[in-house]
Order: C-alpha cells, then sequence, then structure tokens
C-alpha cells in the first residue's frame, strides 16, 4: 500500500520525460532567442535559423516528447546541455 501511494505522489515517469524534454526545448530557445537577429521573413534568415545548433537541439525536443519515453534520448539530451 505504502508503495502505491508513493508512486501515486512521485508521478509517473512518463511525465518527467516530458518536463526533461520541455526544459531543454524552453533552454534551447531561449539560447536561439539571444543569438538570432529580430525576425525577417525571408530565406536569408530561415537558413540562418536552420545554421544555429540550438535550432537543432529545439525541434529534437519537440520531435521526441510527443512519442514513447526512450531513456537513451534523455542521455543525448545531457551531452547537447554539456557542450553548450
Amino acid at each position: 500500500m505504502f508503495f502505491l501511494l508513493l508512486r501515486v505522489y512521485r508521478g509517473l515517469p512518463q511525465s518527467y520525460y516530458q518536463k526533461a524534454l520541455l526544459s531543454n526545448g524552453v533552454t534551447s530557445a531561449l539560447r536561439l532567442h539571444q543569438r538570432m537577429p529580430q525576425f525577417q521573413f525571408s530565406r536569408e534568415y530561415l537558413s540562418r535559423l536552420f545554421l544555429e545548433d540550438s535550432a537543432h537541439y529545439l525541434f529534437y525536443s519537440l520531435i521526441f516528447v510527443t512519442g514513447p519515453p526512450v531513456s537513451s534520448i534523455l542521455t543525448c539530451l545531457f551531452f547537447i546541455q554539456k557542450h553548450c
């Protein structure tokens, strides 16, 4: 019974997985916002956007947040945050 109550209060592992991916996405979005100039709807702006590593990390987080939890993805996120 205690184990069941502890599990309910601690939350589901999938919610922790999603929180980790969303926090990485927010961090990447903030970093991208700091590095990019003011938004312009042009080909040059989009090409510069896709050259930024932060944009790739943001897309990575958004793609995997909707899928099932895979621990290897969180390992990659750890190395991404470590090297930025």
